[in-house]
């Protein structure tokens, strides 16, 4: 919001507050906000208030839906003041007989004459009324330049570019008069109009009476002026509603990278309570880091390190997302997902889920170490994995000021005792994850381990490959035949699966641009 000018104890009324307040409520609580950030919860039409509040609310129309917004509000404001009403009524009374044809330029003109002298007199009285400070008041002066042509002069307490308020108070005024027989051209005179110190600003008009060639009705023209202004403050309304609408998606989407993609969701639907909550649920658990990755880095140039890293995480990130995964941190080089909530297909569908997903991850780590060797990359990262089904804690922690959506409990513990302990390119898994994937993969017990704070003993399983690449390898070592076609058929069924999970990522990326 531009800054307003300082206030030097100019004032005006309350009801004229109020009544902007009233006619800004269809754009939202653009009044009520001005109030709270000036400390004031109510306004007392019958108390005098700083001109600030006027003008700063004023403003952000302006900056939101354009100075042409205040034209229209102009128009609508108009009508609150008794004076302009009225002044318009007793004209056209005491002038029924005049204003009547446009045969008699002479008379009429004259007439004209009349109606800014008086339009002079209420204006000022107004004006000079309801702004005001110790030492100033508001102030109008009229002058003819010549029978069809005045200038306005006004002094009051608005920024200099909110003009067009003025223009759509008083033009409907002019009109409402004169515009049977006369056009009415109203134009801010911006070389004569400017600031002055303690909030107040000079505004000159020039005024142009041009008479119609037919008799027109003028009550027919002032409502189709004001029907314009309000079409054209509508469509400011939709391009910013639009603006908006970008802001919001591109906060949504910047807010989706700190965010795990089932959370973020939730969060823009309203479907996910903020509030400090836990609940106790079985998960299964998942950790991978990279083998060795101090030495590994240490003799990288860190541009380099960057890039691979970056590379690495996007690839298992984007695997992780599509087998149902919820991230819930990167640790260094280290990563921790988990699956069962806060969506999920059940204890065994999401512990098979997870062991997939480290399938495909040891599988996607292959063909970027041989991209990252042609690449100069001379001992590109290798990495180990460990995963383990129990119960934990889950929910949001923290305190109302910041909240990390995340678990805890001992078996998050177990997970990542069982991805240190791995090989590199290992993965180990409980016996609880393994008793749900066993018909999945080939796996062999090694060494259980025992940890404190948990009571049982761990039985841990290394996972060698998946049954699929099992048996393709069986076939090729005892059927000798058949391996041309075997290997021919892994080629192909590899080659397809490489493409198919390019079109799932290329598929998630065009979803994620477009929320």
């Amino acid at each position: 919001m531009k800054k307003t000018s300082g206030d030097s104890g100019v004032t005006i009324p309350g009801n004229a507050i109020a009544s902007s307040i009233e006619m800004m409520s269809a754009l939202g609580p653009i009044g009520e906000r001005v109030l709270k950030e000036q400390g004031i919860d109510e306004i007392d039409p019958d108390k005098r208030y700083s001109h600030t509040i006027r003008t700063a609310m004023f403003e952000e129309v302006a900056n939101r839906f354009g100075n042409n917004a205040l034209t229209a509000f102009g128009f609508e404001n108009y009508s609150h003041y008794p004076e302009f009403v009225s002044f318009i009524e007793q004209f056209r009374r005491t002038n029924q007989n005049g204003l009547k044809t446009i045969s008699n330029y002479e008379q009429n003109i004259q007439l004209v004459g009349e109606m800014m002298t008086d339009l002079g007199k209420m204006l000022h009285a107004v004006v000079s009324r309801y702004f005001r400070s110790n030492a100033i008041t508001g102030y109008v002066k009229i002058y003819k330049t010549s029978p069809a042509l005045y200038k306005i002069e006004t002094r009051t307490v608005l920024n200099l570019d909110h003009w067009p308020f003025i223009k759509g108070a008083w033009l409907p005024i002019l009109m409402g008069c004169v515009s049977d027989v006369f056009a009415v051209d109203f134009d801010f005179d911006e070389t004569q109009s400017k600031p002055l110190d303690g909030g107040w600003v000079i505004y000159v008009f020039q005024v142009r009476f041009t008479p119609h060639e037919e008799l027109q009705n003028g009550t027919e023209l002032v409502a189709k002026l004001r029907f314009e202004a309000n079409e054209s403050l509508l469509r400011n309304v939709l391009l910013d509603a639009e603006r908006q609408k970008q802001k919001l998606q591109t906060l949504s989407v910047q807010l989706g990278k700190y965010l795990p993609p089932q959370i973020h969701q939730a969060l823009f639907l309203g479907d996910y309570d903020t509030n400090i909550t836990t609940r106790r649920k079985k998960l299964t658990i998942f950790f991978s880091d990279i083998k060795n990755f101090t030495s590994t880095s240490e003799g990288m140039q860190p541009e380099d390190l960057t890039k691979y890293l970056n590379e690495y995480f996007s690839e298992m990130t984007e695997i992780a997302l599509s087998h149902g995964a919820t991230i819930d941190k990167y640790i260094g080089d280290a990563m921790m997902v988990f699956f069962g909530d806060p969506k999920t297909k059940g204890e065994r569908e999401d512990a098979r889920s997870c062991v997939a997903m480290a399938l495909a991850m040891r599988e996607r780590l292959l063909s970027l170490q041989k991209k990252w060797l042609d690449e100069g990359f001379a001992d590109p990262f290798q990495i180990r994995m460990g995963m383990n089904t129990g119960y934990c804690n889950v929910g949001n922690f923290g305190s109302d000021q910041r909240l990390t959506y995340t678990i805890i409990g001992g078996e998050v513990n177990v997970a990542q005792r069982l991805e240190s302990a791995a090989e590199a390119g290992g993965i180990l898994m409980s016996y609880e994850t393994y008793a749900h994937s066993q018909d999945m993969i080939s796996a062999e017990e090694v060494n259980s381990i025992s940890m404190k704070g948990i009571k049982r003993e761990i039985k841990v399983y290394s996972v060698r490959a998946s049954k699929l690449q099992d048996k393709l390898k069986n076939n090729k070592d005892h059927d000798p035949e058949s391996k041309n076609l075997s290997d021919d058929f892994e080629q192909k069924m590899l080659a397809r699966l490489a493409t198919l999970e390019e079109e799932l990522r290329s598929f998630k990326r065009e979803i994620l641009n477009k929320t």
